[in-house]
């Protein structure tokens, strides 16, 4: 459950156990949702609830948000339904999440796409192939990146040492290794020329960008500057909100720029249901988006909150899932 995007996810959990405590307040009601976790090495899925909803008899388990889900056994790559049920065999060396009714996937050593069915949707002729985003799937041909539709045609030719995904209308993308960084639009061309050391995906109608002189702040699409550069470190927005370093310490900062409390957290990242990860003393607990400390610094690492759980350790070993109130879903074990 990290934020970056990889083709394939593989699982951060160990055995699930439920926990047994004294009753305790009850959390906002959580979506439905499919959380992975291991048991005796093998992967399965549980819902929001705790109750197992997969066996595990997987050896890996990929993204859980879309209605198929990719797995991994017996060394090969399928897709199941929410169900747990096969709807594409495993036979795939790789496979990636469903995103537009198309999945990544490498076939002896090249990636291409799959649809839902099963079938090859775009030959598999890449060096490298992502999930689509905004209807655009980044490739790699001959170690360089460009993007194809969903019916396989280039639409941006190959010719970027690195790109990120499409978000907003733009993507992340340099010609050469050591050049700047800038922003492409569907077509390929420049809707922001590169000026940049680094720079995140629009995320809530503005980018994070680090300028030439190493401070970092937040562009528009135009590419002029939201909130001037400043801060010696910034994440995206989420829940209106950004994470921000000033000087040794993180704060959030909205889209006026004004902070939510002072530089106070060891570490700070994004937003997601409502609460934050940050850290202090070298643990890591939740905020609110009023600064509040909504779950207490307990937890060797803690991961965001997705369909209302979050994973989280607090021996570096043994994982589990806790609720937006900090009561433990799952208990952690080994």
């Amino acid at each position: 459950m990290s934020r970056t995007a990889t083709l394939l996810v593989s699982l951060a959990l160990t055995t699930l156990s439920f926990a047994c405590s004294e009753p305790q307040a009850l959390a906002p009601e959580r979506p439905e949702g499919l959380f992975p976790f291991r048991q005796n090495v093998a992967a399965g899925l549980a819902d929001q609830n705790g109750q197992i909803v997969l066996e595990p008899t997987f050896e890996y388990i990929g993204e859980t948000d879309g209605e198929l889900i990719a797995v991994r056994r017996d060394g090969s790559w399928g897709f199941i339904d929410r169900t747990g049920v096969f709807v594409i065999e495993p036979k795939w060396k790789e496979a990636g999440r469903f995103v537009d009714g198309r999945a990544p996937i490498n076939h002896e050593g090249r990636a291409g796409y799959v649809d839902a069915s099963g079938e090859i949707a775009v030959e598999a002729r890449f060096g490298s192939a992502r999930s689509f985003a905004e209807g655009l799937g980044a490739v790699q041909v001959s170690e360089r990146w460009g993007w194809v539709d969903l019916d396989g045609e280039l639409a941006i030719a190959p010719r970027f040492a690195f790109t990120r995904n499409f978000s907003e209308g733009l993507a992340v993308a340099r010609v050469e290794e050591d050049d700047l960084l800038g922003f492409v639009d569907p077509s390929g061309e420049w809707a922001i020329e590169p000026a940049f050391l680094e720079a995140y995906a629009f995320s809530e109608g503005v980018a994070a960008v680090q300028t030439q002189d190493q401070t970092w702040g937040f562009i528009n699409p135009d590419g002029s500057f939201a909130l001037d550069p400043g801060y010696f470190w910034a994440y995206s927005f989420s829940d209106g909100l950004a994470a921000v370093r000033i000087g040794a310490r993180w704060t959030y900062v909205n889209r006026s720029g004004e902070r939510i409390g002072e530089p106070q957290f060891e570490m700070a990242e994004p937003f997601a249901d409502g609460l934050a990860p940050v850290k202090e003393d070298d643990l890591w607990g939740y905020v609110d988006t009023e600064g509040n400390l909504a779950v207490p610094y307990r937890f060797v690492r803690a991961e965001s909150f997705i369909g209302g759980l979050a994973s989280v350790t607090e021996d570096g070993a043994s994982w589990g899932y806790i609720d937006v109130l900090g009561n433990w879903v799952w208990a952690p074990s080994l």
